[in-house]
């Protein structure tokens, strides 16, 4: 999927308790997606990517969720990889 986040970096927000953007995308869009069409409903057959704040977004819900999502991709958005690596997740980083 490639989804449009408007200006709000496609995260939850820890301000406004009610935008759940990155909650909408990885459960309500996703199981509506699957219900409503053909799926391959496993995270090696799902990917998400985006543009710019979109893009930073795919790569926040993919390390987020990585149950969910198998790939991501990111174009011309944010994303230091060694800011990244912070998290607690196994990257396969190559130089």
């Amino acid at each position: 999927m490639c989804h449009n986040g408007q200006d709000i970096w496609d995260v939850d927000s820890s301000i406004n308790l009610n935008i759940k953007y990155e909650t909408f995308i990885s459960q309500e869009l996703v199981n509506y997606m699957d219900k409503n069409y053909k799926t391959i409903a496993t995270k090696n057959s799902r990917a998400i990517t985006g543009f710019s704040m979109d893009g930073y977004g795919s790569l926040w819900a993919s390390l987020h969720h990585s149950d969910i999502f198998g790939t991501a991709g990111n174009t011309s958005g944010a994303g230091d990889i060694i800011e990244l690596t912070k998290f607690s997740i196994d990257l396969d980083i190559k130089a």
